[in-house]
């Protein structure tokens, strides 16, 4: 499942990542405690432009490197990305869906964090919104 995205909410926050509970790839890309290459987030675009200038000095994979997925970088980097096809389409078809499931989890660990943050803020108040199950 998808964590959706929260307006106005600062995915720059490093307090947000101290507990460690990002994945694999979402800690790879981890930069002054920030993941997402120290924006919070990830970017498509910035992951298509990471593989296309890699190309052109005859280096595949590299917008896997972005992403976190160091392994699969390197396997491309060996294959020269299949001979070109599995490049191809990945910059056209995957990449957007890889980048998509990272944001997901630094999301949902930055969520988790600020809301039991919430929790403890304000001096001793206690900032939970109960929901009447009431009809």
């Amino acid at each position: 499942m998808s964590e959706e995205y929260r307006e106005n909410f600062n995915y720059g926050n490093p307090n947000y990542y101290k507990q460690g509970n990002l994945s694999g790839s979402a800690k790879n890309t981890i930069s002054d405690g920030i993941p997402g290459h120290g924006n919070g987030q990830l970017s498509t675009s910035t992951a298509r432009l990471w593989g296309c200038i890699a190309c052109c000095f005859g280096v595949q994979g590299c917008q896997r490197w972005y992403v976190g997925e160091r392994g699969c970088c390197l396997l491309c980097c060996l294959t020269e990305g299949c001979v070109g096809i599995g490049q191809i389409v990945d910059m056209c078809c995957l990449i957007s869906g890889r980048v998509e499931e990272v944001n997901s989890d630094i999301r949902r660990v930055a969520h988790q964090q600020y809301d039991a943050n919430k929790v403890h803020d304000g001096g001793g108040q206690v900032d939970i919104i109960y929901q009447d199950n009431k009809h």
